[in-house]
């Protein structure tokens, strides 16, 4: 049986998002298969022996709880496209590019992407992950940079950022260039370590220094899913036990984040809100001022 991500998906022998031999045995008899794999990048060699129904309704659990993930990235994306298309402001742009992009990302890492939207693209399969994380870099610079007012607050500091993007509209193009993930999925994964350890710098910088609210809600969400990915690596080096949330920490770690993101643009609204409350206070008293100054004026002509 030949198969991977160099063959279209509809030649799989068996219709999954993971590699799926079926095989069948005589339980009085051993065995011994031969596998063969190759590879241009890094590959987890996980082997697993499954039962039809033991298969099966692991197969239905954890693919559950994947689309609920993906349920609730899609929840996120309509629910700021709609505030993008009624603000047109040009953070909410780069947030549901994103959402958008991250979620493309991780149904990419599991397979998902390669059965169900392109399944026989397997060009596109190939490079698609290091050109998501690149769009992942641009867009959250972006945000950030326009959330936080960076530029005009401190725009030497968030020049570095600048170059991240150009950078990694770069590596975008010279990854379709050479068609090579292997140019790729290194140099957007050394973007990222650089973006994260930098971007991770400025945002405290705005927080705690420039006191920029929005900054704040960024370090917080930032941490959620930092926090999410660290779970994940202990769960690998069998630091902590594999159970339901350690092996989904990461997705719940992205979900947290995106709800304190997504909070910004309605904290905005109360703070302006706010500050009109406070406006029209002061606009009251002086009114108030003014009349009496008036009216003690009128009165004074009179007595006179």
């Amino acid at each position: 049986i030949k198969t991977g991500d160099q063959y279209p998906f509809t030649q799989r022998p068996f219709k999954h998002s993971d590699f799926i031999f079926p095989i069948t045995m005589d339980p009085k008899a051993s065995y011994v298969f031969y596998l063969r794999y190759q590879t241009t990048s890094s590959m987890i060699l996980s082997l697993k022996m499954w039962g039809p129904k033991a298969f099966h309704d692991n197969n239905t659990a954890e693919t559950s709880v994947l689309w609920s993930f993906y349920g609730a990235f899609f929840v996120m994306f309509a629910f700021n496209l709609c505030i993008f298309l009624t603000s047109r402001t040009f953070h909410n742009f780069y947030y549901i590019l994103y959402i958008c992009c991250f979620a493309l990302l991780m149904m990419s890492l599991n397979g998902m992407a390669f059965q169900y939207l392109w399944p026989d693209s397997i060009w596109w399969a190939n490079i698609c992950i290091p050109i998501f994380m690149s769009i992942i870099i641009i867009s959250i610079i972006q945000f950030v940079l326009i959330t936080t007012k960076a530029k005009e607050l401190s725009p030497y500091r968030s020049l570095p950022l600048t170059i991240l993007t150009w950078s990694s509209f770069a590596n975008i193009g010279i990854t379709v260039v050479l068609n090579s993930y292997r140019f790729g999925i290194i140099t957007s994964t050394v973007m990222t370590g650089i973006a994260s350890t930098y971007g991770t710098y400025i945002i405290i910088h705005m927080a705690f220094v420039k006191k920029v609210r929005e900054a704040l809600f960024i370090f917080i969400s930032f941490k959620l899913f930092l926090s999410g990915i660290l779970l994940y690596v202990l769960k690998t080096l069998s630091i902590i036990p594999v159970n339901f949330f350690s092996n989904n920490s990461i997705n719940f770690g992205a979900i947290c984040q995106l709800i304190f993101l997504s909070l910004i643009y309605p904290d905005q609204l109360n703070e302006l809100r706010k500050k009109l409350m406070k406006m029209n206070v002061n606009l009251d008293d002086l009114v108030k001022k003014r009349t009496a100054q008036l009216v003690y004026s009128a009165h004074k002509a009179g007595m006179a």
